[in-house]
């Protein structure tokens, strides 16, 4: 995990412009770490049972792309990154934990792996096919796309507040809302 800033924003940059190789990269450079993250975090035998942490990671991950791409996320550095999906993967942990607790003794919780990817799948493969950019565009409401565009372009929220007369706040957790429903259709969504 030892990239520059820059180094770090022109593997963005590529990301965003749908690069397969980007999106190899980043996965190779921080999936480790999130990795540990989350096999630290698992809490009880139940969970770390029902719970691939290179699934859950792919899971994270493909939520994370998502949103990205929909211009979500503005990353400063790859601490950044790496808090975000650290605090990712604590959610969707925490989730599983709750959905472990409410399922009977002898199974495992259900839905633990909702939306993760088959484990032979090659998180390459999931998440540098452009085919996933494409569905997210497709979901999008017009308007929502033309925001999480702009805002992926670099537009400040209050450039596009002031173009749509309304609050930053409110334009972001419209497009917010806007991505966790695609994450959610998509099947890559926190619970």
């Amino acid at each position: 995990m030892a990239a520059s800033t820059s180094a770090f924003l022109s593997l963005l940059d590529r990301l965003r412009a749908g690069d397969p190789k980007a999106a190899a990269e980043l996965l190779a450079a921080y999936r480790p770490e999130v990795e540990r993250v989350i096999r630290l975090r698992l809490p009880d035998r139940r969970v770390r049972a029902a719970v691939d942490p290179a699934a859950l990671f792919q899971s994270v991950f493909a939520n994370f792309y998502v949103r990205f791409l929909g211009g979500q996320y503005d990353l400063r550095d790859p601490a950044h990154l790496v808090r975000l999906l650290a605090k990712m993967a604590r959610n969707k942990i925490t989730d599983h934990a709750r959905r472990a607790a409410k399922a009977p003794a002898t199974g495992t919780a259900p839905g633990v792996l909702d939306g993760a990817p088959a484990p032979g799948d090659s998180a390459g493969t999931v998440l540098a096919d452009r085919e996933l950019l494409g569905e997210v565009r497709r979901r999008l409401a017009p308007d929502e796309l033309l925001l999480a565009e702009r805002q992926a372009a670099g537009v400040p929220w209050a450039t596009l507040a002031a173009e749509l007369g309304r609050e930053p706040d409110a334009i972001r957790k419209r497009l917010e809302r806007a991505l966790g429903r695609v994450c959610a259709e998509l099947g890559v969504a926190d619970a």
